[in-house]
């Protein structure tokens, strides 16, 4: 989560609005992201995900809520 914060403040600075986040989601384990709109309204998303994420052994892709939309 450190890493999450961090990036929001770094987006902030930058005059970023914050949509969304940094929270952790349903992903991959350990995934947390930031949703985010720049100064011209595009918006884009830092996202984290710890170790081999998915690719990790036993591991499962798990989309559901809040992701569906």
């Amino acid at each position: 989560m450190a890493t999450a914060m961090t990036k929001t403040a770094l987006v902030r600075q930058m005059g970023a609005t914050v949509v969304r986040g940094p929270a952790e989601d349903t992903w991959a384990p350990g995934y947390y992201s930031v949703l985010f709109e720049d100064p011209d309204g595009i918006r884009l998303e830092v996202n984290f995900v710890p170790g081999a994420g998915l690719l990790a052994e036993g591991a499962q892709f798990r989309p559901g809520p809040p992701n569906m939309g």
